[in-house]
């Protein structure tokens, strides 16, 4: 099963420039003082940009999926099933041949079957380790 990821971001496309800046200008970042120590000045900056950016892009969290879906129950078979189906899936979308879209049919189901029989196998063998 994939694992979950929380990551934060900022939707910086969605700020209005111009009130952003109005709001830069007017904060005490301008306010300089000469006996102000570039260390007290960068902290300054750091906590206003970051006051302002939060006024305009607050963090938002969100949390997605890491990694593929686990489908290794599969049998090999399956999966080259499968995988032959979507093949010729999209040939048969893509030309609309009765032809292809014949050669389709034969090999979705030749995959469902395919499928069902690793499934059942699978279960079989859950039901026997218990």
């Amino acid at each position: 099963m994939p694992t979950a990821i929380r990551y934060q971001f900022r939707d910086l496309r969605r700020i209005d420039i111009a009130e952003f800046q109005h709001d830069v200008y007017r904060s005490p970042l301008y306010d300089f003082n000469c006996a102000t120590s570039t260390d007290e000045y960068v902290q300054l900056f750091d906590s206003q940009m970051r006051r302002i950016l939060d006024l305009h892009a607050p963090l938002k969290t969100r949390t997605r999926r890491a990694g593929r879906n686990d489908c290794r129950w599969l049998s090999v078979e399956a999966r080259d099933a499968k995988r032959s189906c979507r093949s010729l899936g999209r040939r048969y979308r893509r030309t609309l041949a009765v032809n292809d879209k014949a050669n389709f049919q034969a090999v979705r189901a030749a995959a469902r079957k395919a499928i069902a029989q690793s499934s059942t196998m699978r279960f079989a063998d859950v039901a026997v380790r218990r």
